[in-house]
């Protein structure tokens, strides 16, 4: 678990989603999932360290799923009887908060190299999140609301596509979390790592300047710290958590010493 916090005071992979109140009125309910998925969708646009495809398949399915949300707006009006999609409507809509908060880990300047080497954690919490968002479609009551046919189809392909959606880290993400383990014992063993291998591994990452640098290393200075107050808390004697992230600090450290030294002479 990555304990860092965010501008928020969220910790990195924490996702504290609250729950819609029983009482929520249907259209402020429905007005709340579209601007959740309004927020979603900001996110096509942004650099992801890791698991770029698994999001962008994501992020097309709550696209659709914005069209049905705005139709059912439109067709319920303000109803003043029980409706029995509620229910499945603030599932929805605790998952979209968790889904925000994983796509804002996973696009975050400052923890682009820490969260490509948690990508096997990432991958699971978005295979959590896609299979939740079928289960809570499949059982909103459609019938009762008066779709168009279009847009029943596109509930039942949005139904389909996330039942179906294995979410995995990409081929890249495994082959440079390969490099940076790789350049990781090159350093324990005092050997300098080829610039070519370390240019991939921060283009990957999307780390690209100086201040880049800086925004990582202050990151995973916090995340050390977080995690050696964690180990005091639990009397917990393993380090390894701390040993991998001050490796890590120490890449950066590298690449901003020596690689973007290198950048800045070849282009002047």
């Amino acid at each position: 678990m990555i304990h860092s916090k965010t501008g928020s005071n969220r910790r990195i992979l924490t996702f504290p989603a609250v729950q819609p109140c029983k009482s929520i009125s249907l259209t402020t309910l429905l007005d709340s999932l579209i601007q959740l998925a309004g927020d979603i969708l900001t996110f096509k646009q942004k650099h992801f360290s890791t698991n770029k495809r698994s999001f962008q398949k994501t992020i097309r399915q709550i696209q659709n799923l914005a069209i049905v949300l705005e139709e059912i707006r439109i067709r319920v009006g303000s109803p003043r009887r029980y409706f029995p999609g509620v229910s499945s409507l603030s599932e929805i809509h605790v998952i979209f908060q968790k889904l925000k908060f994983l796509l804002e880990d996973c696009t975050r300047d400052g923890a682009r190299v820490c969260m490509l080497m948690s990508s096997d954690q990432v991958s699971d919490h978005l295979q959590v999140l896609t299979l939740s968002i079928s289960t809570s479609l499949s059982a909103f009551p459609v019938s009762f609301v008066d779709l168009p046919s279009e847009v029943n189809e596109l509930i039942d392909l949005v139904v389909q596509q996330a039942r179906k959606h294995v979410v995995r880290p990409d081929s890249d993400d495994k082959k440079v979390i390969d490099s940076v383990n790789q350049v990781l014992a090159l350093f324990e063993n005092r050997v300098s790592p080829e610039p070519d291998e370390i240019n991939r591994i921060l283009d990957h990452v999307g780390v690209r300047t100086w201040g880049d640098c800086v925004k990582e290393v202050n990151f995973l200075g916090e995340e050390i710290e977080a995690e050696r107050l964690e180990n005091k808390k639990n009397n917990n004697n393993s380090n390894a958590r701390v040993e991998l992230l001050s490796s890590l600090m120490g890449f950066i450290c590298y690449c901003r010493c020596v690689i973007l030294n290198k950048r800045s002479s070849s282009s002047s």
